[in-house]
């Protein structure tokens, strides 16, 4: 059985571990971290991930506009976050 390859995108190193550690009980599924765009774009290229879990404040060209390009080039399922960001870009983004 092919395991579900999840992608794991926030600049904050700790935030990206506890994920990796909750998702990593589940034998399931293979967790990978990106740090920045640039980092997600190499994970897209090394094999798209099956879900994308991506903070909305992930530089450096953070926004919604961003995201949704790493949703439409992994053609991924995508859950965006943040803390960061005004609340109206996050309304927009839902």
């Amino acid at each position: 059985m092919r395991r579900t390859r999840i992608l794991v995108a926030d600049p904050l190193r700790i935030f990206r571990s506890g994920v990796r550690n909750l998702l990593a009980r589940e034998s399931d599924f293979e967790v990978v971290e990106a740090r920045s765009l640039d980092e997600v774009a190499q994970v897209i290229d090394d094999g798209c991930p099956d879900i994308a879990l991506v903070d909305l404040g992930l530089p450096p060209a953070a926004g919604v506009a961003a995201v949704f390009q790493i949703g439409d080039r992994a053609g991924a399922y995508l859950t965006a976050w943040t803390l960061a960001i005004a609340s109206s870009a996050a309304r927009r983004a839902s």
